[in-house]
């Protein structure tokens, strides 16, 4: 063996005998004039996070047959269980003010309480406690869910300050308080925690003096997914709003996808009534290929007259004709009172509805025949919404 393959083994050697000990080991004898190798040994020692970086690459390289497939979305489930949020992942929830955007976490939330797990919501936007627990309270009827589930498995916050103490240079204290609280909390018996919610990004970005469109987005997002996501195994949806350009887009798109697994757009919501509707649909393709973007997921209905609310997510049909349906259903409803009595031509509502490959002369017909629509003195008028029960046309 040379000279140089036996130093190279000896530094082998020195490595493993760092991470296996803790980066506490020391050197061996014949290496004690390697500069290089005392300098690890020493860093290792006094930095606990070089210790955690050195080892991470260094156990980084594996053989593609240990991969394990991914696994599927299981939190904030449709109501024939598909589902949005995988565990381990950060994913986005974005749309326009009022879209929906909580009333999908909250509904997402009774259904963990009712399976037996407990929730972490942070509240950096609305701020009122008695707001968001007065609307589960609200829903928790629907789900099965009673006062003492929501006492002992809904746990609230509204920000300490920035996940960074407004030191950026340093390592997010915030957040590694938030892991640690989560830790001990799942370790003392209680109901284990799967998913934590960020309701909403921007405001806590601001706390730490982040913008939505600059770099420290991205660094913002990872340290969420390092600490929570991946560092618990949890689910964490972040409420994110559209920016003005667009109506399918948050600020900052670009970093902001890169640090999250998915994001999903709540859209073309209506509220009629104490009736609200929304459509959920994948904006930016899952990593893991459970969604792509574009897709439209479900739909979204929440009865809100009374005193117990009722809560609905269909899954979308994926038949070309019925996602045309319920596209037309969605903007005839939401611009009814616009055009009021006059309603629309054929043209002009063709022009209207996006998406769908099929003809759309052919679905606003269909619309007419199955009751969507009413046509009258040659014009299209909203009857009523699209139900996929009793709508669907199949394949």
């Amino acid at each position: 063996m040379t000279d140089t393959a036996h130093n190279n083994t000896q530094r082998e050697e020195v490595a493993l005998e760092l991470l296996t000990n803790g980066g506490t080991a020391e050197p061996v004898v014949e290496l004690t004039e390697d500069e290089e190798l005392l300098a690890l040994h020493q860093q290792l020692n006094d930095n606990p996070f070089a210790h955690k970086y050195y080892s991470r690459w260094f156990n980084a390289f594996q053989p593609l047959g240990d991969l394990q497939p991914p696994e599927p979305p299981v939190v904030c489930q449709t109501d024939d269980g598909k589902a949005l949020f995988t565990l381990g992942s950060l994913s986005e929830v974005v749309g326009e003010k009022r879209a929906g955007k909580s009333l999908l976490l909250t509904m997402a939330t009774l259904q963990e309480i009712r399976d037996g797990y407990s929730v972490f919501w942070l509240d950096s936007d609305d701020g009122s406690a008695r707001r968001t627990l007065d609307r589960l309270r609200k829903f928790a009827p629907h789900h099965g869910v009673s006062e003492d589930q929501l006492q002992a498995q809904f746990l609230y916050a509204t920000p300490a300050g920035g996940f960074w103490f407004g030191d950026t240079s340093q390592a997010p204290l915030g957040l590694i308080a938030i892991r640690e609280r989560i830790r001990v909390w799942n370790e003392s018996g209680n109901p284990p925690v799967r998913m934590f919610v960020i309701d909403s990004v921007t405001p806590q970005l601001q706390y730490d003096n982040f913008t939505s469109n600059s770099q420290e987005t991205r660094r913002w997002y990872d340290a969420v997914r390092e600490h929570l996501a991946n560092g618990l195994n949890l689910a964490v949806p972040v409420i994110d709003h559209t920016g003005h350009s667009s109506n399918n887009r948050s600020t900052g798109t670009a970093q902001k996808a890169a640090g999250s697994t998915v994001s999903y757009m709540v859209k073309n919501g209506t509220n009629r009534n104490r009736v609200v509707r929304f459509e959920v649909e994948c904006s930016t393709s899952h990593k893991d290929g459970w969604w792509t973007s574009g897709e439209s997921i479900g739909n979204f209905y929440a009865d809100m007259r009374g005193d117990a609310w009722e809560v609905t997510f269909q899954s979308t049909s994926t038949t070309p004709l019925d996602n045309l349906l319920r596209r037309i259903s969605d903007y005839a409803e939401k611009h009814a009172d616009e055009v009021g009595d006059k309603g629309w031509s054929l043209s002009q509502l063709r022009q209207k509805i996006t998406g769908g490959n099929q003809d759309k002369g052919d679905a606003i017909r269909v619309a007419a025949t199955t009751g969507i629509l009413e046509l009258r003195n040659g014009n299209y008028h909203f009857v009523r919404p699209y139900d996929a029960s009793t709508d669907s046309q199949g394949e």
